[in-house]
């Protein structure tokens, strides 16, 4: 029976002492560096289908938070410093809870410790160019995302039907963030 089931000799295997090695090695991480700062290295895994099925499951608590943020502009800042207001305590702990639930939700997203890389001490809702940190990350290394498995899919030009599917499937989901 071990005869019947042989593994077929790739370019990704290699059998030594009866004991077939693969190697996945091109699934590597790739290495991002947040501001140029050396210090702030971010790995991920782009080749990741398994961020399609996380995003889904949290879009809609994204979607909460969002809207959650927008409550804080609704806030009459000129009202922070009159004695007996507690406009700035609403605003202070509004902000702490969602920027919190935001970093988890980024992290479990992207399987990786995006939070603390690439928003440090900072909010994930800090206003950057017209946009949010947590939109800026989200549509860049969603981007990143659909740029390696499209890649990564159509190298084959044989390729499957499925694989095409696969590739719709991840535009579906990533199209909305990256402004395509």
């Amino acid at each position: 029976m071990a005869e019947a089931t042989r593994l077929i000799q790739t370019n990704n295997t290699v059998s030594n002492n009866n004991v077939i090695d693969l190697d996945l090695s091109d699934l590597r991480k790739k290495r991002i560096r947040i501001d140029g700062d050396d210090n702030r290295i971010l790995e991920i895994n782009p080749s990741d289908l398994g961020l399609i099925t996380r995003l889904h499951k949290i879009e809609p608590k994204l979607d909460e938070l969002a809207q959650k943020a927008l409550t804080l502009d609704n806030l009459d800042v000129d009202k922070f410093s009159e004695e007996g207001d507690d406009t700035f305590a609403k605003f202070a702990t509004t902000l702490e809870e969602i920027d919190t639930e935001m970093r988890v939700l980024m992290d479990e997203l992207f399987q990786a410790n995006v939070s603390e890389v690439c928003a440090c001490d900072g909010s994930m809702f800090d206003p950057i160019n017209g946009s949010t940190r947590y939109e800026i990350i989200l549509g860049a290394l969603l981007q990143l995302y659909d740029e390696d498995v499209t890649r990564e899919l159509t190298k084959d030009s044989n390729q499957s039907i499925d694989d095409l599917k696969k590739v719709q499937r991840v535009h579906y989901h990533t199209d909305k963030y990256t402004g395509k």
